[in-house]
């Protein structure tokens, strides 16, 4: 075990010089000036409210009030460009304040704690002096202790994600602002460090490791100098002191190796079973999604990415002999031209998965090589014909496997032009560690539309608008809340009133373009006439006659527009 735990090391070397290399790159990028805001606002909120005397009503209150920000709400929401985490619930805050019932007087403060041995499935609804003394007994100790970077094995009543949050925040020269457990595991597996990676302070050892390899220094990596930073004035009308300018520039370096280590490990998709299928909407980024997943797992594993993934598009003319095998016309010694059976690339594809896979049996590795073969647009062509007898080697109890001696298990079924090949050629198996993933546009054609044999050995998994990722793309612009709304009500619009279903409703990839140039009224009539009206008007061209069509569409102007917005309230960011 010990010397394939090394091979698995070194042959990963390749790929973390890589990494090395693509960091030596990203590092001399500037952090988005929003970023800078964030970090002040916490700096503000550090300098008037010390963790060690923080009370209760400063932790968690109810921003309709009007108290201003909170801790837990600073943490969560107003520094997301710092590291974006969302709780299960405000339950892993350990207390929060409840919205009061309709009529009750905001006088009567109630707050929610856990039950009896710190639990968190049974809470309790409690007044002022319980909590106080809740807060003060279980809540500001740990919150004292991560501030510190103190060691403390048992983070209960608070959520491991939030704590590993505001440890950060506090002391980011020692961590990374990477909160999800897969994310830590799949960095930490690529690094061999997998095991050291615990508690809060996870991405301790990733950090130290990192540092060492890349020769990272703040020095090297820190654009903002400490001249320019001594220009910063806070909210109180000081400028920065000695060690508020060294937590910033810590704050800088671990915000690129963060963003940096994201992209390459964060936003992998999980993907259930060896043949899935993403659909949905137009515009929802399935294919980016998937393309950077599989980007992310390879990287992780130490190989290639032009070696282990296929990427096709299929299309109406799409075939068998495109796909799996064919008969194509070769010139022959004498000046003649003969067909032969020669592979499409599937075929091709899965004999080299399925070589590797030989391979690493025989090796005795229990984690064999992963390859990804991508249907890009998957339902434009007839998907039966494409894959013919094929499609039962498909099925995962159908792989082809093998033992240590390398003795082969699973299906091989004859191809349609088996009887020509040569020995040992005209039979077809799909190998065990083949991933087949597609990705469709339900409009195009519905996942309803496919026959039983093909949809039973599919995982279908819908993709649909993220409106966070919208949120995210205009953050810090004064229109932001009120933009995302309207996009969702424009596909509320589409999917209930237009009686379109939520498989036409507009993708977040429409909306997002308006992120370079700002969310006012004419950039958001230029986004409707050139990209929103023209899809519209596709969909309802079999429905509608066109002055029906122009009603329509009208009504959906009218509704993505700041002024419909503006006589709406706007929406509040509660717990």
């Amino acid at each position: 075990m010990a010397e394939a735990s090394m091979e698995a090391r070194d042959g990963d070397a390749a790929s973390r010089d890589t990494l090395r290399r693509d960091w030596h790159e990203f590092k001399g990028k500037r952090l988005d000036e929003r970023v800078a805001e964030e970090w002040r606002l916490f700096l503000d909120w550090k300098r008037s409210d010390p963790v060690d005397t923080l009370a209760l009503e400063r932790y968690t209150n109810l921003l309709r009030d009007g108290g201003g920000i909170y801790f837990t709400n600073l943490i969560e929401r107003r520094t997301t460009r710092c590291g974006r985490f969302r709780p299960a619930s405000s339950a892993g805050y350990g207390i929060y304040r409840i919205k009061p019932e309709n009529g009750q007087p905001n006088e009567a403060l109630r707050f929610s704690i856990p039950g009896p041995n710190n639990g968190r499935a049974a809470r309790a609804e409690v007044g002022l002096p319980t909590a106080n003394d809740f807060f003060e007994k279980n809540v500001r100790p740990v919150l004292v202790a991560l501030a510190n970077y103190d060691s403390r094995p048992d983070l209960r009543p608070l959520e491991t994600n939030f704590a590993r949050k505001v440890a950060y925040m506090y002391n980011p020269g020692q961590l990374l602002a990477l909160y999800k457990n897969e994310v830590i595991a799949r960095i930490g597996t690529f690094l061999g460090i997998r095991d050291k990676l615990k508690g809060y302070r996870a991405t301790q050892a990733i950090k130290e490791q990192l540092t060492a390899e890349w020769s990272v220094s703040i020095e090297d990596a820190c654009s903002w100098s400490i001249d320019e930073l001594r220009e910063w004035t806070l909210a109180d009308g000081r400028k920065l002191d000695d060690d508020e300018i060294r937590l910033t520039r810590e704050f800088e370096v671990s915000q690129k190796m963060t963003g940096f280590l994201y992209q390459r490990f964060g936003l992998s998709l999980d993907f259930e079973q060896k043949n899935v299928v993403y659909y949905g909407p137009p515009g929802t980024g399935k294919t980016h999604r998937v393309n950077e997943a599989i980007e992310q797992r390879i990287l992780a594993d130490g190989h290639k990415f032009d070696d282990m993934c296929e990427i096709v598009q299929f299309h109406p003319s799409y075939s068998y002999e495109d796909f799996i095998e064919g008969l194509k016309p070769v010139n022959v010694a004498g000046g003649g031209i003969a067909l032969v059976v020669m592979p499409g690339v599937f075929r091709r594809f899965c004999k080299r998965a399925t070589d590797a896979l030989r391979e690493d049996r025989m090796r005795g590795e229990k984690e064999p090589r992963t390859y990804y073969f991508v249907a890009d647009e998957i339902n434009r062509a007839e998907l039966s014909r494409v894959l013919g007898e094929v499609l039962v080697c498909l099925e995962e109890s159908k792989r082809i496997d093998f033992d240590l001696e390398g003795n082969e298990t699973g299906l091989r079924v004859t191809t349609q032009y088996g009887y020509m090949a040569g020995e040992g050629e005209g039979r077809f198996g799909v190998p065990a560690n083949l991933y087949f993933i597609g990705t469709m546009n339900d409009i195009d054609r519905s996942v309803d539309s496919f026959d039983m044999a093909l949809r039973r050995r599919f995982a279908w998994v819908r993709t649909g608008c993220d409106y966070e990722v919208i949120r995210e793309a205009v953050a810090g612009d004064k229109h932001a809340s009120a933009y995302v709304a309207i996009c969702e009500q424009l596909n509320k619009f589409i999917r209930f009133t237009l009686k379109l279903g939520q498989d036409y409703e507009i993708g977040h990839a429409y909306f997002m373009t308006i992120a370079g140039r700002g969310v006012s009224d004419t950039s958001m009539r230029q986004l409707f006439d050139t990209r929103i009206e023209p899809l519209l008007s596709e969909y309802l061209r079999a429905e509608y006659s066109p002055e029906q069509i122009a009603a329509r569409v009208k009504e959906a102007r009218k509704i993505f527009s700041l002024s419909s917005a503006a006589k709406k309230d706007e929406p509040v960011a509660d717990e």
